[in-house]
């Protein structure tokens, strides 16, 4: 997954254009369970540094979707 941080990040230092996805996407994605609380997702975005997460299906792990921390944050707001 290449995120906005990771193309401003390859902008900053080779230029956009040439630069393979593999080379500025986060590796490994972080992946969080669709049924894990919000505060858990928050939780690993902190701890390993990244701004979105895979969500996954419980009884396939395949990927169902992105958490991003605009998405964290609609939620608070309408809290």
């Amino acid at each position: 997954m290449v995120s906005d941080l990771d193309l401003a990040a390859a902008f900053r230092h080779h230029g956009v254009a040439d630069t393979p996805a593999g080379e500025v996407a986060a590796t490994p994605a972080v992946m969080v369970g669709m049924r894990e609380p919000l505060g858990r997702a928050v939780q690993l975005m902190t701890e390993h540094g990244v701004s979105h997460l895979v969500v996954t299906d419980r009884n396939s792990s395949r990927p169902v979707g992105v958490l991003s921390t605009l998405d964290v944050a609609r939620v608070v707001a309408d809290a």
